[in-house]
């Protein structure tokens, strides 16, 4: 038997720690897997792994159930957002101070000259791409799908006016010093070096933030921002 998925979020605990549910967001109905809290970017990726083996066999139990009824189950790592455009979506989460989030949240300028380069450079290095389809017959190549639904460099809503930087002020802790990092702009890669290099040199950067260092100082792009 499988579990309702239509609970909320944190009934759907699985033993391992990670969530497993139906999101509803923009109206459409897709399953969201959240894995449990990482240590450090090599569990992380562990879990990934993990994750992907605990899908698959779910998804072949499901399609031998709907087999049975002439019915064929397709699986894809896709995250379809409310403007229909199909995406591979990755939503991050960071453990950092409460001050260099409410930093971040006040747009403050040394902040924004920094972080937002950062990220629209690592699509370079670490977005999966996409073929794109959508201009009739016509292919083009985009170096991230997921950029293709961001309107904002800020924004607190994860469905629509998505923003670069997600501004969600929903820390899911008590501990007043620390506040939860919502990012919700990057692919879903297929390689786990990319996600090492995206999650790791992002740690970096924000591990020097909490310490009053910004990188824009020093970038001669950084004024462009």
């Amino acid at each position: 038997t499988f579990p309702n998925l239509y609970q909320s979020a944190h009934a759907n605990v699985l033993t391992n720690g990670a969530r497993f549910y139906v999101d509803t967001g923009g109206g459409i109905h897709y399953l969201e897997y959240a894995t449990p809290e990482a240590a450090s970017v090599r569990e992380l990726l562990a879990l990934e792994v993990e994750r992907d083996y605990f899908l698959i066999e779910f998804f072949n139990r499901v399609a031998r159930l709907y087999d049975k009824r002439g019915i064929e189950i397709v699986a894809s790592k896709d995250n379809i957002g409310s403007s229909n455009t199909g995406t591979r979506g990755f939503h991050d989460n960071y453990l950092i101070d409460s001050q260099l989030f409410q930093r971040i949240k006040d747009a403050d300028p040394s902040i924004k000259r920094t972080i937002v380069p950062f990220m629209i450079a690592s699509i370079f290095f670490s977005g999966n791409g996409q073929v794109n389809t959508s201009n009739g017959h016509k292919l083009s190549y985009l170096f991230s799908s997921r950029a293709t639904i961001m309107d904002k460099v800020y924004s607190d809503s994860t469905v629509l006016g998505r923003g670069i930087v997600n501004l969600r002020s929903e820390s899911l802790m008590t501990d007043p010093q620390k506040s939860r990092l919502h990012i919700i702009f990057h692919d879903s890669p297929s390689l786990e070096a990319g996600s090492f290099l995206r999650i790791g040199t992002f740690e970096i950067l924000l591990s020097a933030l909490e310490k009053g260092y910004a990188y824009s100082d020093y970038l001669p792009f950084s004024n462009q921002a």
